[in-house]
């Protein structure tokens, strides 16, 4: 990662920070955030809300979990 690009995602970051009201032990979630926000969901990323390759739509809340039962026409 270039030198530009971290100093830009660390003051990104600074920002979440101070408009969180300055809490304490959230600089990790907050680099996390920042990083997203700069360089955006990785390559091949789906979404709650778009579909995979198999045209399912992903489980609310868990990207890992899969499509529901139903939408593979199961019961």
């Amino acid at each position: 990662m270039s030198d530009d690009l971290q100093k830009r995602i660390a003051e990104r970051a600074h920002q979440l920070w101070e408009e969180q009201g300055r809490p304490e032990g959230q600089d990790y979630q907050n680099w996390l955030q920042a990083e997203a926000e700069i360089l955006g969901p990785p390559a091949g990323f789906v979404g709650p809300s778009e579909t995979d390759d198999t045209g399912a739509t992903q489980t609310e809340g868990d990207p890992m979990a899969g499509p529901k039962a139903e939408e593979l026409g199961r019961p």
